[in-house]
């Protein structure tokens, strides 16, 4: 099969998903897919519980994405962590992301010099979007291939090595 990017399997995997829940299918190998792409999603460095595939709000055309990050604070203590939802979408250069925080799931404290409670909005957390766009866009824009076993009827997704690109 054809290589495509982390992002472009996941939009397949998704369209695939729906395709066969609208006919009535069992989607559990959909499913078990989609869980193997998240599993290939970024996680630690701050995004310490992996990234989850909200496939009930995502489309062919727009995957969202939900990440808790774990903030530190300027002592290198962990303070707090704020949900996001980042909404990826296809672009003519790429892909776009944009990031919305989830205000309900967001529980930021840093101490200020007093060593009082100060709470802060992700807004205001420093180059966090900044990071986690960076973050996805480059693990997203990974190449990834599928090889289909017709013996156990059951598909695999790899990333694509420097060694399979030359071939």
């Amino acid at each position: 099969m054809k290589a495509k990017t982390l992002i472009q399997a996941i939009a397949s995997e998704v369209t695939r998903y729906y395709n066969i829940a609208k006919m009535g299918g069992d989607t559990s190998k959909v499913q078990a897919c989609l869980d193997q792409l998240e599993g290939m999603l970024p996680s630690g460095s701050g995004i310490d519980c992996g990234t989850g595939i909200v496939v009930d709000n995502s489309t062919a055309t727009k995957i969202v994405l939900y990440v808790e990050y774990h903030h530190m604070n300027e002592h290198g203590m962990y303070c707090g962590w704020s949900g996001h939802k980042l909404i990826v979408a296809p672009a003519f250069d790429g892909i776009d992301i944009d990031l919305e925080q989830d205000y309900d799931n967001s529980n930021i404290t840093y101490t200020d010099d007093d060593g009082e409670g100060v709470r802060e909005s992700a807004n205001e957390c420093g180059q966090l979007y900044d990071y986690l766009a960076d973050t996805y866009y480059h693990a997203l824009s990974q190449l990834v291939d599928y090889s289909f076993d017709h013996e156990t009827k059951t598909g695999n997704y790899v990333f694509v090595t420097e060694d399979l690109r030359a071939k």
